[in-house]
């Protein structure tokens, strides 16, 4: 019984995952933020902030992948020896910000 139930707790976030690949940063932020709310509000049965939670993580995953793949593609523009802008891939601070 147990398994079958984690069984269908699995497929819940892998379809909660697939209907958030679709959405933009600023689409799964906002989303993400009246999740929140709904749970800070309370008043919602067990099973319902059970679901909400698992939207939630589902919907924070993405907002960090759309931002680590902006990371990748970020670059600075610094001036090379002749006085040339050159395109360089942005470095992370020492604190890895």
């Amino acid at each position: 019984m147990g398994v079958s139930l984690l069984s269908v707790n699995e497929e819940s976030s892998l379809d909660e995952n697939l209907k958030n690949e679709d959405l933009s940063f600023e689409e799964a932020l906002r989303e993400l933020e009246e999740t929140v709310a709904a749970l800070e509000n309370g008043g919602v049965p067990l099973e319902k902030s059970l679901d909400l939670l698992k939207k939630g993580l589902s919907l924070a995953d993405r907002c960090e992948t759309v931002l680590a793949e902006a990371e990748l593609t970020i670059e600075q523009l610094t001036l090379n020896s002749e006085g040339e802008l050159v395109s360089e891939p942005l470095e992370a601070d020492e604190d890895g910000a």
